[in-house]
């Protein structure tokens, strides 16, 4: 099990969890044992994946929907809301969770809520490359041209570190992200994501 600072990864993301306000039940979707006995000895529920939806490129929505069916067939019922966490983004805090349910909650009209950063200039859409037949190529040249500096770029935005959608949404097949969705802009040191050897 990946470690961070001592502690397991998965760790950072159950403590949020359980200091949230908002948040009534912490369920982790796995098909691992290690980390299925982790989340159990840490007063976590675990749902166990079937081989079908453990794999490197399965997709999350369909694993939500088998969770959320689990649950509607055992219990006779489902949330109104599910709060994404992914252990590879240590720097969720509960505030965060808290405030992206309330805005949620507050606003009837709107399917998900999810947290971003501000795109940095150097990864900015109009600084990406491509590589062509070998040789590097701005993707967005004409863009490029016009909007050379960071003042004239635009404002884009990168995922955060949580998601929190409605579960009739996502039943429709909306997805995670389902629309409308806004936007709760975090600074970017607690949006990091821990996804190799490199980045710990």
């Amino acid at each position: 099990m990946v470690r961070l600072a001592g502690r397991p990864l998965i760790n950072y993301v159950i403590g949020a969890a359980k200091a949230s306000k908002r948040i009534t039940r912490i369920i982790c979707s796995t098909e691992h044992d290690a980390i299925s006995s982790h989340c159990k000895s840490s007063n976590v529920e675990v749902h166990r994946r079937s081989p079908e939806l453990a794999k490197d490129d399965t997709p999350i929505t369909p694993v939500l929907i088998d969770l959320l069916s689990h649950y509607q067939d055992v219990e006779g019922i489902v949330p109104l809301a599910i709060v994404l966490l992914q252990p590879t983004s240590p720097f969720v805090t509960p505030e965060q969770i808290d405030i992206c349910i309330d805005k949620l909650i507050e606003n009837e009209t709107v399917n998900s809520v999810q947290t971003v950063t501000p795109v940095s200039h150097n990864q900015h859409a109009y600084n990406q490359r491509n590589i062509v037949n070998g040789c590097i190529k701005f993707r967005f040249e004409k863009e490029r041209e016009l909007m050379f500096n960071k003042q004239k770029k635009p404002a884009y935005y990168s995922f955060g570190n949580l998601v929190v959608t409605r579960v009739s949404s996502i039943s429709l097949n909306g997805g995670v992200f389902s629309e409308p969705s806004i936007p709760l802009e975090i600074p970017r040191c607690y949006a990091f994501d821990l996804d190799t050897q490199t980045d710990i």
